[in-house]
């Protein structure tokens, strides 16, 4: 199967766009903050195309492209980690197990710090 792959960074972000036929595959791309990698994607990024919009990828074909930009990226000198994605009620949830509170508002929530402890 033929393929192409783009790579286009800017400042901490990139694009990085794997394209098969008539199909299209954009993946947004963060610089990374750990020594193992340069760049990380969030692996849900691979689950439908981009054009044509919001059609489904296999499983296996996720896969296979997900082999395919880590190894065109290695052979530039550049490492790929992809990894799940950390939703927002994940770590709203560590916020409150370290004791911030967080209350709804009309547009989102807001976060307080815990209470101090001991006395001034």
């Amino acid at each position: 199967m033929t393929f192409a792959i783009k790579f286009e960074a800017s400042g901490r972000l990139a694009s990085l766009t794997y394209i098969e036929e008539e199909r299209c595959l954009s993946v947004e791309l963060e610089m990374s903050g750990v020594a193992e990698f340069d760049w990380v994607a969030v692996d849900q990024s691979f689950r439908t195309w981009t054009q044509p919009q919001g059609v489904p990828i296999e499983m296996a074909h996720q896969a296979e492209i997900k082999t395919r930009l880590v190894d065109w990226l290695q052979s530039r000198g550049m490492r790929l980690g992809i990894h799940p994605g950390v939703g927002v009620e994940a770590v709203l949830d560590r916020m409150r197990a370290a004791g911030w509170s967080v209350e709804p508002t009309v547009d989102g929530f807001r976060l307080s710090p815990p209470e101090s402890r001991g006395g001034a």
